[in-house]
C-alpha cells in the first residue's frame, strides 16, 4: 500500500474517532425544519430506496427533505425529478477532496439525519457526524467495510440504531426494516415505483431492447465477447432494434460489440450520449432490458419492464434476486443468471471484502467468468423471447 494511502486512511480513522466523540454535542440551537437522507451509494440503491421514500415523506410532512449523494455517481440526474424530496447535493467521498467535504458538512444543520445503508462507510459516517443534528438515525450494519474498532466508533456517533436481521436479506427488505423501525409498523417490503420521478416515457423505436454490457465496477462485468454472441443470437431471432447503453467510459466496449456483430443496422450504441433521465424514459418504453448488475436493471423493475441480469455471487442475497412481501409482484422481478449453489455465494454479506479466489478486486470475478452464453440464451428463451414475435 502506498505511503500516501496509508496516511490518508489513518487520517480518516482519526477523523472518525474525533467526529464520533463530538457528534452528540453537535446539535443545532433551534429547529431547522430539515431532514437529511444519505445515499452515497449507487443508482440502483437509490432506486430501491424509492420503495419507502413516500412513507418517509409522510413521516416528515412539514419538513424539507434533502439527500446527499456521491459526486462520482449520476444519481442526482434522477433525483432532481424526485417529487418526494425538496433538494439534493453531491460531495466527494474519495481522494483528498473528501476531507474538504467534511468541513463543508460542518456548516449544515438538520433536525434529523438518516443513514439507511446496511453496509456503512466510515467516510459517510464522518460526513453525517460533522453536520449538526438533533438526532442521527441508522440501521444496524453488517460491518462489511468497517473494522471492529471503526464500527464501535461509528455506532457511538448515532442516537438511534434500528435493528436489522442478520441473515441474508434483499435491500428492499432492509428498507422495510428501516421504515418499521421509524414507526410504520405494518409496512411490508415492496417493489419501488418510479411514478415519484416526474419523467415521462419515451420510445427509441416501435419495438426495441436495451443492453448494458458494462458496470461501475469491473469485477461484475461479463466479458464483451459473450455479449457479442448473445446479441448475435438476438439479431437472428428478434425483429426489433437493439441499443447498447452506458456512460462515456463504456463507449469503447459498446463500439467493440458493434464492430463484432453483423447487425445489419439494427444495433446502435447510445453510450455516453444520453443522461440518466433520458435513459430512464427510454427504459420505460423498451420491450426488455439485459445486462450486468447495474442501476438500469433496478430501473426496469421499478418501471415493471422485464429484465435479465448477469450477477456476481457477491450480490446474491442483497441486490438480486429480488425479495418482497407481496407474492403478486414476483412477475416483475428481474431474472438472474449466476453461478448458483456456490459455497461462496453472498460473500459480501458474509463480510468477505475480497474474493477468496483472487488476490484483488481489480479483475472480473471468477463467478462472472464462468457464466456461459448458453445460460443467458436459455433465460432469454424462457422469460423474454416468444415464437410469435
Amino acid at each position: 500500500m502506498e505511503i500516501r494511502t496509508r496516511i490518508s486512511l489513518f487520517a480518516e480513522r482519526c477523523l472518525l474517532i474525533v467526529f464520533a466523540l463530538s457528534a452528540k454535542k453537535r446539535r443545532p440551537q433551534k429547529k431547522t425544519g430539515k431532514i437529511l437522507v444519505a445515499r452515497t451509494d449507487g443508482v440502483g440503491d437509490y432506486i430501491l430506496w424509492l420503495s419507502v421514500e413516500k412513507q418517509i415523506r409522510n413521516l416528515y410532512p412539514d419538513s424539507q427533505i434533502e439527500m446527499v449523494f456521491d459526486e462520482r455517481k449520476p444519481t442526482p440526474e434522477l433525483a432532481q425529478y424526485d417529487t418526494y424530496i425538496d433538494s439534493c447535493f453531491s460531495l466527494s467521498i474519495v481522494t483528498w477532496k473528501r476531507f474538504v467535504s467534511i468541513f463543508a458538512m460542518c456548516r449544515k444543520e438538520y433536525d434529523v439525519i438518516i443513514q439507511p445503508v446496511y453496509s456503512r462507510l466510515a467516510l459517510t459516517d464522518i460526513l453525517l457526524f460533522a453536520a449538526k443534528a438533533h438526532k442521527r438515525i441508522t440501521i444496524d450494519t453488517n460491518g462489511q467495510y468497517l473494522t471492529k474498532q471503526e464500527l464501535k466508533w461509528s455506532n457511538r456517533g448515532y442516537d438511534v440504531i434500528l435493528k436489522a436481521s442478520k441473515e441474508r436479506k434483499h435491500e428492499l427488505i432492509r428498507c422495510a426494516e428501516l421504515l418499521r423501525g421509524l414507526g410504520v409498523k405494518d409496512f411490508r417490503a415492496c417493489l419501488p415505483d418510479l411514478n415519484c420521478l416526474n419523467i415521462e416515457k419515451k420510445k427509441l423505436a416501435d419495438d426495441y431492447i436495451m443492453v448494458f454490457p458494462s458496470a461501475s465496477w469491473i469485477g461484475k462485468v461479463w466479458e464483451k465477447e459473450k455479449y457479442a454472441k448473445v446479441i448475435h443470437w438476438l439479431i437472428h431471432r428478434y425483429s426489433g432494434k437493439i441499443y447498447l447503453c452506458g456512460d462515456s467510459k463504456d463507449q469503447e466496449i459498446c463500439h467493440w460489440i458493434e464492430e463484432k456483430v453483423n447487425h445489419q443496422g439494427r444495433l446502435k450504441s447510445l453510450a455516453g450520449k444520453i443522461d440518466m433521465a433520458k435513459l430512464t424514459a427510454y427504459i420505460k418504453g423498451a420491450r426488455f432490458i439485459f445486462g450486468n448488475d447495474t442501476g438500469a436493471i433496478h430501473i426496469a423493475a421499478a418501471c415493471r419492464i422485464p429484465a435479465i441480469a448477469v450477477v456476481a455471487e457477491r450480490e446474491i442475497g442483497r441486490f438480486l434476486p429480488y425479495q418482497t412481501d407481496d407474492a403478486d409482484e414476483q412477475k416483475y422481478y428481474p431474472a438472474c443468471v449466476h453461478c448458483a449453489d456456490l459455497k461462496c455465494g453472498g460473500c459480501a454479506l458474509k463480510g468477505e471484502r475480497i474474493c477468496r479466489y483472487q488476490k484483488d478486486m481489480l479483475h472480473v470475478l471468477p463467478c462472472i467468468r464462468t457464466i456461459h452464453v448458453s445460460q443467458v440464451i436459455e433465460e432469454l428463451k424462457a422469460r423474454i423471447y416468444t415464437d410469435n414475435h
